[in-house]
């Protein structure tokens, strides 16, 4: 792994890093509250990742658009490492001529990988004074979590901008790739819907503004392909059902101000 011997390196410090994927995977992890492992051997490093399985984050935050999806889980970082190694797996040098790095977080030895020693100034990652997590600025940090991790660890759920011509995921098909951002709110709250699956309500970073989607959503007639059409003849039942769910955040008088606004509105037509 490349390191900058600069001693002046502009660090920058982070707290928080994260899993980024599309709605329909978002289904799946709700259903079994956990980011599940994959092969890594089936992702992009076969030539070290026989026998491993783990799941990507990063601390780095893309305003131009994610390359994995538009829905972010977030978890403290400094709570995810606490008594983990650390291990280079790999660096690369990606579109745009700047590299990645690779670093797996691990429970268990791996004599093949050279241990990460985030402690010792010039890497990639660096540790600081009283536990400050750091990032250097010539490269594009990840993290391989071996393991599953819980989203009930998660500090909360939001969206985020898809790339809008690129898909790490799914390719040039990616569906999500041009969709806008204001609609993956009710993009995913259609797929709990559909797929009747509770919406971890704990997860939501901002409560209001999704009490404020599952209006839109429902008042729009489910115009989306995520709703069957006897959807369109109980939009009561579901504004009441998706607005129980969201409005456990507690924002429950929100949550009554707009179902009464819904009932009013469905009872004029």
């Amino acid at each position: 792994m490349t390191y900058n011997p600069n001693p002046e390196i502009a660090y920058k410090q982070f707290t928080n890093f994260r899993h980024v994927t599309h709605p329909d995977s978002v289904i799946e992890i709700f259903k079994s509250g956990s980011i599940k492992k994959a092969d890594l051997d089936e992702m992009r490093y076969k030539e070290k990742a026989k026998g491993l399985q783990g799941i990507w984050l990063s601390p780095n935050q893309f305003y131009s658009g994610y390359h994995h999806g538009n829905v972010e889980f977030v978890f403290d970082f400094e709570s995810v490492i606490e008594g983990k190694r650390f291990y280079e797996f790999g660096n690369r040098n990606r579109d745009g001529g700047f590299d990645s790095f690779q670093i797996l977080i691990s429970d268990r030895d791996h004599p093949n990988l050279k241990k990460y020693v985030p402690e010792e100034y010039g890497g990639v990652w660096h540790v600081g004074l009283n536990r400050q997590h750091m990032m250097a600025p010539f490269g594009w940090l990840e993290f391989i979590f071996e393991g599953d991790l819980p989203i009930a660890n998660a500090k909360y759920l939001s969206d985020v901008q898809h790339h809008p011509d690129k898909c790490f995921s799914n390719g040039n098909e990616c569906k999500y790739l041009k969709i806008a951002p204001d609609m993956v709110k009710p993009e995913l709250i259609g797929l709990c819907l559909k797929e009747e699956v509770p919406f971890p309500h704990n997860l939501l970073w901002n409560p209001e503004n999704w009490i404020k989607n599952a209006w839109v959503t429902i008042s729009n007639g489910f115009r989306r392909s995520n709703f069957d059409g006897h959807c369109k003849a109980n939009h009561q039942s579901l504004a009441i059902a998706i607005l129980r769910q969201i409005g456990k955040t507690g924002g429950s008088k929100s949550a009554a101000r707009y179902l009464n606004a819904f009932v009013v509105k469905t009872m004029q037509h």
